[in-house]
């Protein structure tokens, strides 16, 4: 077998390369944007076809309609505010542990003093924490495919968090999701690759060992890197934007995986057990039994009956305002269709060929550099 699906359909999940029974599947950078695609090792493929068969871009699991719509947040103030949007990652995390199941979720992770993101398996409210937060990147599931397979062998209370696509190879692994896997799928714009943001850390700060890397800060995009000697590199997409070349490609689309601009999860149906992201577009009626929801909203979308058993029984966790599907899906385009490959994406993904990308991107966006110079000086 030379390949599993297209390139442009490909998610990059790595299910290939997790379930090949002869392990002839690798996940390989085969691009300038640093995403992963399945390579096929020939002399090792026995031509089983059990990849194509679980492939979720080649089998994409059934998607259905929200039974209805939450507004909540985190009625613990130390978890709201440690948390983005209301928190709702953190309560359904704590809940499974708390009944002595384990969760599976993305984590900036210190390996060998070398920055890593990825899905890792916790099983302890002590180390929840290493899953909060936003990561605006593409997180590697295949590592930790093994032992969630495992947990739901031992009838343990498992969930995963995680994109769509990842959700949707979970899903696969099974056909069927089992009883005691609940998966959590967040709203997703569009994933640039890890290997990207290295080269981009690497590219701002030179020759320095970075200790801790975060994405955002209340409702606020923002970059901050920590290095072991204590520099911070800090970006804000509202002060610094056409100045952190990560952050605005990541706004502006141009660097997502080709098959993020024809995502089919970016509708109202979905493929998992519960929605979740930012409520975008909440109605001020809200407010009364939202308080001091300053720094984000939750958007719970149940989807099957499993989703809202676990919504249910987290409900006294949470300040919780029911919603129609219709005014959360009005609020944010993911729900409505994928991210939009514009003249300017186009433009930057056809010169990134040739130049570098921060070299592509400025020419991409030439006229609004222009707009904004001529704004600046007609204020002064």
């Amino acid at each position: 077998m030379d390949k599993i699906c297209d390139k442009d359909i490909c998610t990059g999940c790595g299910l290939c390369a997790s379930i090949c029974p002869k392990n002839s599947i690798k996940m390989v950078t085969i691009d300038k944007l640093g995403h992963l695609y399945p390579q096929i090792d020939q002399e090792k493929c026995v031509d089983c076809g059990l990849c194509k068969k679980k492939c979720p871009s080649l089998n994409t699991p059934i998607q259905t309609a929200p039974i209805t719509a939450y507004a909540a947040i985190a009625k613990d103030n130390e978890e709201y505010h440690s948390s983005t949007s209301g928190g709702a990652a953190s309560v359904f995390s704590r809940y499974i542990i708390e009944n002595g199941g384990v969760v599976y979720g993305c984590a900036v992770v210190e390996d060998a003093d070398v920055i890593d993101i990825k899905h890792i398996r916790v099983d302890s409210l002590a180390d929840l924490y290493r899953l909060k937060g936003s990561k605006y990147v593409q997180s590697r599931i295949t590592d930790i495919i093994p032992q969630l397979k495992e947990d739901i062998k031992k009838e343990k209370k498992v969930l995963f968090i995680g994109t769509p696509c990842q959700c949707a190879a979970i899903n696969n692994i099974y056909g069927k999701t089992p009883e005691n896997l609940c998966l959590v799928d967040l709203i997703c714009h569009g994933v640039p690759s890890f290997d990207l943001l290295k080269r981009h850390v690497k590219n701002v700060l030179p020759n320095k060992q970075v200790s801790k890397l975060s994405f955002r800060e209340g409702n606020e995009l923002k970059l901050s890197i920590v290095t072991t000697d204590n520099t911070v590199y800090c970006k804000s997409t509202v002060a610094d934007r056409f100045k952190e070349f990560y952050y605005d490609t990541f706004i502006d689309g141009c660097t997502f995986r080709e098959s993020c601009y024809t995502c089919p999860y970016a509708k109202p149906n979905r493929c998992s057990d519960i929605t979740i992201g930012d409520f975008w577009g909440l109605q001020k009626d809200a407010d009364e039994y939202l308080p001091n929801h300053t720094i984000g909203t939750s958007v719970l979308l149940p989807v099957s009956e499993k989703g809202k058993c676990l919504i249910q029984a987290t409900s006294q966790r949470f300040n919780l305002v029911e919603r129609t599907v219709n005014e959360a899906v009005k609020g944010n385009h993911q729900l409505q269709h994928p991210t939009n490959k514009g003249r300017r994406t186009k433009m930057f993904r056809y010169l990134a060929k040739s130049l570098r990308l921060e070299t592509a991107y400025k020419i991409s966006i030439w006229d609004r550099t222009v707009r904004n110079s001529l704004r600046k000086l007609t204020k002064k």
